[in-house]
């Protein structure tokens, strides 16, 4: 945009102007929302400062054990736990937004063949909630968001915990 005589706001204002279109903390997406409610009124400021404050924390713990982002494991399995945090606690996330979150984790699974007890069980959600929109015979919205969510921490877990024991390892 800037390069085409546009102000710097002018292409962001898109983004702005879609917040307000959906009124709903998720749309046919495994939220972290799905599962304690679609209350967009009451719920939409504290989780976009939920999602904020977990990315904050992994930024925290990050800096903090002196990690570096210079692997393209580390970078792309970081890449994969922002997004994945951002889709999961922000509200009006629709299921196509997971389509990043799913191609990061096919990249890492190619950097790391362990990150398919990830992939595979996103994809088949992914599947799931296609289903559910195109032929309406997925499974429940609410025990799809539950799984994913503790997939999402045993993902966070693998990668928080993994990465430090890597540093580690390579400092000695």
């Amino acid at each position: 945009g800037l390069l085409m005589g546009r102000s710097f706001f002018e292409p962001l204002q898109i983004y702005f102007e879609q917040m307000g279109t959906y009124k709903s903390m998720y749309m046919n997406f495994p939220s972290f929302w799905a599962i304690l409610g679609n209350d967009y009124t009451n719920l939409s400021l504290m989780a976009f400062l939920m999602a904020v404050g977990v990315l904050g924390f992994g930024l925290y713990y990050f800096m903090s054990h002196n990690t570096r982002i210079n692997t393209s494991k580390v970078f792309f399995e970081l890449a994969a736990w922002i997004v994945w945090t951002c889709i999961l606690f922000l509200p009006c996330m629709h299921d196509r937004y997971g389509y990043l979150l799913e191609v990061l984790l096919i990249i890492c699974f190619f950097i790391d063949k362990k990150n398919i007890r990830y992939v595979v069980p996103v994809l088949l959600f992914a599947m799931d909630r296609y289903s559910e929109f195109i032929w309406r015979n997925g499974f429940g919205i609410k025990e799809v968001s539950v799984l994913y969510t503790l997939l999402y921490m045993a993902y966070s877990y693998k990668f928080f915990t993994s990465t430090i024991k890597e540093k580690e390892a390579m400092e000695q």
